[in-house]
């Protein structure tokens, strides 16, 4: 009787022992630390040591645009969401660029570009493009490094009929000359009509004496914004005028 006694109270003693311990372990059935439900259920696991900065703090798109591209400043959009972050503008010209407003010189550094205005500031800012030392360092088709001037240049588009040039290599397709007047003008020689013209980006007529070169078209002199130029060409056989060079005597008695 006194043995049975005995084992009784240490089998008793067994499993009280078992419930301590059982109400002790708050992290789920025995062998499950560490996983899911565990950190779900007692909050205490320790956080994700490989978790990085942008997962728990992802840079807020800027400009109001939900999604942002991977297109560069100067890089082709159709609208800003084609952009970088930090691209602030798809601007106008052909093909759009990828583009942000700079008011000082090394602010588009960070962006392989450069501000186009060296002289940019708040009251009024420039824009950042591009930055080149040669036509090479602008893969896009129709564009050049014919931005800005010698030591601080930028990929820009081609330029047209009228345009100024240092060489035909900064003419727009179907321009195949840089002539000599002052600051140079992108044109094609050889014109007998009008049709020979016709097309060329800017729009651009053929002068009057032919075979001649095909110049840009104006009406008035807010066609021929370039300092030194003049709606005075012409009109040619059909009656159209064109952008030239101001006699320097002009005006003069």
């Amino acid at each position: 009787m006194r043995h049975s006694i005995v084992t009784g109270l240490a089998a008793f003693s067994i499993f009280a022992a078992s419930i301590a311990c059982k109400s002790g372990d708050t992290d789920g059935a025995d062998g499950d630390e560490g996983s899911p439900q565990a950190a779900a259920d007692g909050g205490t696991s320790a956080p994700d040591a490989g978790a990085s900065k942008s997962d728990a703090a992802a840079p807020a798109p800027d400009s109001g645009v939900a999604t942002r591209g991977s297109s560069p400043v100067g890089g082709a959009c159709k609208t800003l969401a084609d952009c970088v972050v930090g691209a602030t503008e798809c601007n106008g010209d052909p093909g759009g660029q990828c583009t942000l407003a700079c008011t000082g010189a090394g602010q588009c550094d960070a962006f392989g570009a450069i501000c186009d205005d060296p002289a940019a500031s708040a009251a009024n800012p420039g824009n950042c493009y591009h930055k080149c030392t040669t036509s090479a360092d602008c893969t896009r088709p129709g564009y050049g490094c014919v931005g800005g001037k010698a030591g601080y240049k930028f990929c820009d588009p081609l330029h047209e009929v009228g345009d100024s040039c240092t060489t035909a290599a900064d003419c727009a397709a179907g321009l195949t000359v840089c002539n000599g007047d002052p600051g140079g003008q992108c044109t094609k020689s050889g014109c007998n009509t009008q049709a020979d013209c016709d097309g060329l980006p800017g729009g651009a007529v053929c002068e009057k004496d032919r075979p001649g070169n095909c110049y840009k078209s104006c009406k008035t002199k807010a066609d021929c914004p370039r300092d030194g130029y003049d709606c005075i060409g012409g009109p040619n056989a059909e009656g159209k005028m064109w952008c030239d060079v101001v006699p320097v005597d002009a005006g003069t008695d």
